[in-house]
């Protein structure tokens, strides 16, 4: 607590970046485990079900899971009498609805990452003009704890800033990572199940 104080007022920012940094970590961590499934599990359940004709029972293998990745593959299998292109379509359309709710917040973090070293560094700069301001006014050497109060406060500003940025910025880069990997995955089942129905 004392640290944060001889931060000054540059701290409130910084530690309401590393809430809304840890806040949202968390939160898409949890969103991440959510939505998590065995496709291979899942595309040869609705494999071996739409190869004997039931159709029905794929859709309700798609709704039971209720992933994301599920709603993009019952978006097919809903229109699979129809043709490749309707199919492709549909899938598409269903991939870009899904796509907000993956992505969610995650821009948010990456800004933080990128505005936490900023806002140290302005803190940096605050605690300087202090500093010499005790020195225009006093003297060098007349009042070294004003002095030092503010060469504290920018020290403290600047590794805060970065103390917060450097994992929020390992972080992000984890969960871009995770996203564009079920992107990748979403793909790839997306034109399994084109595949499948284009055999129906």
């Amino acid at each position: 607590m004392d640290i944060l104080l001889k931060g000054g007022f540059m701290m409130v920012p910084l530690v309401i970046c590393s809430i809304i940094a840890v806040t949202i970590f968390i939160e898409r961590l949890m969103f991440l485990k959510k939505i998590k499934i065995d496709s291979e599990s899942l595309m040869a359940r609705i494999r071996e079900v739409m190869e004997t004709g039931k159709v029905d029972l794929a859709i309700h293998t798609c709704k039971r899971a209720d992933t994301p990745l599920s709603r993009i593959l019952l978006a097919g299998i809903q229109n699979f009498s129809k043709s490749k292109d309707t199919i492709k379509s549909s899938i598409e359309q269903a991939s870009l609805e899904e796509l907000p709710a993956l992505e969610k917040n995650v821009m948010a973090l990456g800004t933080v990452a990128q505005i936490a070293p900023l806002l140290g560094f302005l803190g940096t700069v605050t605690g300087m003009i202090k500093s010499f301001a005790v020195v225009a006014s006093q003297g060098l050497g007349n009042n070294p704890t004003a002095l030092a109060g503010g060469i504290a406060e920018a020290l403290i500003t600047t590794a805060s800033g970065l103390f917060i940025a450097i994992p929020t910025f390992v972080v992000y880069n984890y969960l871009i990572n995770r996203i564009d990997r079920f992107l990748i995955e979403i793909e790839k089942r997306s034109m399994e199940i084109i595949s499948i129905l284009d055999r129906e």
